[in-house]
């Protein structure tokens, strides 16, 4: 949280929302991580800067809808599918907080939608971010490049 941590949790104090508004500070287990990914409505991650994005996979594979920051480096951008039929989430500038607002009450929209997006993330993590699918495409770059 950085800077804003006292004032965020000063907020939620201030707000009576302590009830509904969890922080965690501390590094999470990843056991006990991916239970609070399937507690979850919606994960939502406005990173600045994210080279990869695992805790996104963590989440669409726990079938959450997810809304990612996707401006400048963000490997969550390549992750997160956007729209159409494969959508799995929602691309949001993580400057702007009425953006971010967008994209979770966009994901929070009905069940029914949340479930369909949870559902194809889940797919979109089986089919292209096993360990099995990463080998390869590994294998497939290199021997793209051997034959070059």
């Amino acid at each position: 949280m950085g800077d804003l941590q006292d004032y965020l949790v000063n907020l939620v104090k201030t707000m009576r929302l302590h009830e509904s508004v969890k922080f965690r500070f501390e590094f999470i287990p990843e056991e006990e991580r991916i239970l609070h990914y399937a507690a979850c409505d919606v994960a939502v991650f406005p990173s600045l800067y994210e080279p990869f994005g695992i805790v996104v996979l963590e989440a669409m594979s726990m079938e959450r809808p997810v809304v990612v920051g996707a401006a400048g480096v963000s490997g969550m951008r390549e992750i997160v599918v956007p729209c159409g039929e494969e959508q799995c989430g929602f691309h949001i500038n993580p400057n702007n907080p009425a953006d971010i607002a967008w994209g979770i009450t966009s994901a929070l929209e009905s069940p029914e939608k949340r479930k369909w997006l949870g559902k194809n993330g889940r797919r979109r993590v089986l089919n292209e971010f096993t360990w099995d699918k990463v080998a390869e495409k590994l294998i497939a770059l290199y021997e793209q490049i051997i034959k070059h």
